[in-house]
């Protein structure tokens, strides 16, 4: 596994807080209050979850927020082979001693480590447990996919969470203090300014339709749902006796069938949920959708794109009509390509299954990064020190998993720092020394102002060095808009490898899933361009006196 990134706000808030009540946590499951009770009943779903599924001894279980260890020293006592990992240093001390005595050598592992932000290994586990886990997590999406990334396929997950519907979120008296507490929060940011300070960790509800569409789209068949446990209920929290026997009646209720309402209306969710394929049309166990209906799916999704692309072709009809022609990578063998990328991960999501091609036909690729990301969300909450290079950092991974020649950092801000002439002469100096025979940046009328400042500065830089670039293609991407594409690369074969590099994109990953979006992208343009299904990269290509003449443009023209 990869070495923990600079922790953020919130995990190390979340760190601190189980540090501090590692013990309280552990004696929870030994008190006989309802709340103590119904963390109890979780773990007894979790692992009658466990017994259904019948692993073989020595199968490998991942136990992700193990805390103190109670539920991995169950696993342990079954035969599995438990990796135990928590964010909690003292958590972890707590989880090792109440296992000391059950575990074998070699059967179990204790890690001090985010899911967040390890790169688990790929497909090592049989099983995921993640019990009271997701609620902490600032990005819970990404959690979910990596646990789905360390599962092998048929392996299964076994997820908890707290329920947005349950019951006890219905007391009139627990509203009133929801409330309450909504306006003194107000009041307090209003009165500090920016000296408010946050709590001290956040946590979140679940709908639980919300959570099972969350969990179908990253590759997992949700196979049971269970909600457990009504109360404590703000009212009567007090009145341990009470508030028991108030569980124990809705209990009774739903199971006797008298009020089925009440099976999703739990305090907790246990879900059971498989590994499928991640991608869909690489494995006959997740085959391609209908082409007809996910193209109209992707174009009532992606609206405003749809838009923006028609109205381009409206304004240069010359473009409308053509038919898409394939690249073929091989005829590039022995040249040199230059991709412009504004943000890390731009050239990943536009051609990087592309670039893969070019470089396995013996094409020398130099992938050039104009900003340094350090605006994105993903890295907001980090140090300064860290928000500035963590995305080169992952650049250069990535340039190296995908064997470009070289690589370009140019690390400026970004929105600013990509307006001064500077960069014009640094990009003539790069055209000229490269003299690449392609030039792939983002398609010229994408929204994004970093996108379009790059096409400017590429623009001025061949209108200075023509000579630099006789006979160049220059392709326009697709990132954050559709392009009128007259150019394919088929890039079936390739999916998986760029799902790869997408994934060593770790802080951006974190906040977009463009693993899956690349694909629906890819597939909705195999059945647009080629009519079949597949996955392909489409481009708007042209000769650098054809870019340079629709550069020239009214930004109005080129929107």
């Amino acid at each position: 596994m990869d070495p923990p990134q600079s922790t953020s706000l919130q995990k190390g808030r979340v760190r601190d807080h189980f540090d501090t009540d590692a013990r309280i946590w552990q004696d929870l499951y030994r008190a006989t209050d309802l709340q103590s009770r119904i963390l109890q009943e979780r773990m007894r779903l979790v692992m009658e979850f466990v017994d259904g599924l019948g692993l073989p001894r020595g199968a490998r279980v991942l136990d992700i927020g193990c805390g103190a260890g109670l539920t991995s020293r169950r696993l342990l006592e079954h035969g599995l082979h438990v990796v135990a990992m928590d964010i909690s240093p003292k958590m972890i001390e707590l989880a090792r001693s109440n296992c000391a005595d059950v575990a074998p050598p070699g059967q179990v592992e204790f890690r001090v480590g985010d899911v967040e932000d390890l790169a688990l290994e790929e497909g090592a586990f049989e099983l995921v447990v993640a019990m009271g886990l997701i609620q902490y997590l600032e990005w819970d999406r990404w959690a979910l996919q990596q646990m789905h990334r360390s599962l092998r396929i048929g392996g299964h997950l076994i997820v908890t969470a707290p329920n947005r519907l349950r019951l006890a979120n219905l007391d009139p008296w627990f509203l009133a203090v929801q409330a309450k507490r909504r306006i003194m929060k107000r009041l307090a940011r209003r009165s500090a300014g920016s000296r408010a300070r946050g709590p001290a960790y956040f946590d979140r509800f679940y709908a639980m339709g919300r959570l099972q569409d969350m969990l179908t789209a990253l590759g997992f068949d949700v196979k049971a749902l269970h909600t457990h446990g009504y109360g404590p209920f703000w009212t009567i929290q007090r009145f341990q006796r009470l508030s028991s026997a108030v569980d124990r009646l809705f209990g009774a209720a739903r199971r006797s069938g008298l009020a089925p309402f009440l099976a999703g209306m739990g305090s907790d969710a246990v879900v059971l949920a498989q590994a499928q394929p991640s991608l869909f049309g690489l494995d006959p166990r997740r085959p391609f959708p209908d082409r007809e209906r996910h193209r109209q799916d992707f174009e009532s999704d992606h609206r405003a794109m749809v838009g923006a692309r028609d109205e381009w072709l409206r304004v240069h009809p010359r473009h409308r009509g053509f038919r898409a022609e394939a690249l073929g990578p091989a005829s590039y063998a022995g040249t040199t390509v230059l991709v412009i990328a504004p943000h890390p991960d731009d050239e990943i999501i536009g051609c990087g299954g592309t670039l893969l091609q070019l470089v396995s036909a013996g094409a020398r690729v130099t992938a050039l990064h104009a900003t340094d990301g350090a605006a994105s969300a993903g890295v907001s909450t980090l140090p300064d020190d860290v928000r500035h290079t963590i995305r080169m950092e992952h650049a250069r991974a990535v340039a190296k998993m995908a064997g470009f020649h070289e690589t370009l950092l140019w690390g400026r801000a970004e929105r600013t720092g990509l307006t001064d002439e500077a960069c014009v002469g640094d990009l003539g100096d790069v055209l000229g020394r490269l003299k690449p025979r392609l030039v792939f940046v983002p398609f010229l009328a994408d929204p994004h102002p970093d996108h379009r400042a790059v096409n400017r500065i590429l623009a001025q830089a061949l209108e200075r060095v023509p000579e630099s670039v006789p006979g160049a293609r220059v392709l326009g991407y697709q990132v954050w808009s559709l392009a009128p594409c007259n150019l394919y690369c088929e890039i079936s074969g390739d999916m998986l490898r760029k799902e790869r590099l997408l994934f060593a994109y770790r802080t951006e990953m974190a906040v977009d899933d463009y693993v899956h979006y690349c694909a629906a992208l890819h597939a909705y343009d195999a059945a647009r361009l080629t009519g079949r299904n597949g996955f392909v990269e489409g481009f708007f290509g042209v000769g650098a006196a054809e870019y340079l003449a629709l550069s020239r443009e009214p930004a109005a023209a080129r929107a």
